[in-house]
């Protein structure tokens, strides 16, 4: 499962330099990658740079997507998604880099819209980016804040560009390979409920692990649970609904786990209610044990 969110936070426009072309080979779906294609599994093939699954490492479930490339902008796309609705969309997305000199400068999602249904090239209208992430390389998950980009209704359907940026031009600084691994994607179409969580974090103490969550907005939302998962388990950690502060400024919520996994560690997921019963998820955060 991935993280799920609606948010109205505005990100930074990042200027796009691909234009979708000939098809690049495919690599078929892992099913220990948390990324979807509008809430279903989907294929990934490089657009730049290289593209391999990595078993070794997640922010959850078994695996992650390992991209290289020794260009300015490297990056990978998703296959074509067929828009159901227009309007507000929303994403996440989980990176991890090293702190060995390979990790690039920035990573930012792109989005190429088609007239068609079917993505095909001649009914290619423009591609634009909603946010633009700078990176964190101590080789930890982060994942980045849910991003709201409006999609036209002129618009057909659209393919998912995951890119990073490595400060370097033409070409990346020495070394000549940078690397990112992403994981737990998500692009979510427009929901009554609305939502921006600006922070999710988990923390561990002899108490437990306590959670704290901050808002930016809140519009018709009833309240919040919190699920623990280790593997394919998941529990909700919180006995009743959590109520919204309904702030349209937002505010900080805290809930302690007084029974954390012990060995091994565990994702804490933060799922949004809306008044008209509508639910959504609006972030994911690790705790290690």
């Amino acid at each position: 499962m991935s993280a799920r969110g609606v948010s109205i936070a505005l990100g930074v426009s990042v200027l796009v330099l691909f234009v979708p072309g000939a098809q690049a080979a495919t690599i078929a779906p892992n099913s220990g990658f948390e990324m979807e294609c509008a809430g279903v599994p989907c294929s990934w093939q490089a657009a730049a740079g290289t593209l391999a699954w990595d078993n070794t490492t997640a922010n959850s479930g078994s695996a992650s997507a390992h991209v290289t490339g020794i260009f300015e902008q490297s990056g990978i796309r998703s296959d074509c998604i067929t828009l159901s609705a227009w309007g507000g969309y929303t994403n996440t997305f989980a990176y991890r880099a090293l702190g060995d000199g390979s990790a690039p400068t920035g990573v930012f999602w792109n989005v190429y819209h088609y007239a068609d249904s079917a993505c095909t090239p001649a009914t290619f209208l423009f591609g634009n980016g909603p946010s633009f992430n700078s990176v964190t390389a101590d080789g930890q998950w982060h994942q980045t804040p849910v991003q709201f980009l409006f999609i036209a209704n002129t618009v057909g359907s659209v393919q998912l560009s995951l890119q990073f940026l490595c400060g370097g031009s033409p070409g990346c600084p020495a070394p000549a390979t940078r690397s990112v691994w992403f994981d737990d994607t998500d692009f979510e179409p427009p929901a009554p409920t609305a939502v921006a969580v600006r922070s999710f974090a988990a923390t561990r103490s002899r108490a437990g692990v306590t959670l704290r969550w901050r808002t930016a907005v809140e519009a018709k939302v009833l309240g919040f649970n919190v699920y623990r998962s280790a593997g394919a388990r998941s529990v909700r950690v919180n006995r009743v609904l959590i109520p919204a502060a309904g702030a349209l400024t937002g505010r900080w919520y805290t809930l302690l786990d007084r029974a954390p996994i012990a060995v091994g560690g565990a994702a804490y997921r933060l799922q949004a209610i809306g008044l008209d019963g509508t639910r959504a998820w609006a972030g994911t955060v690790r705790v290690a044990r």
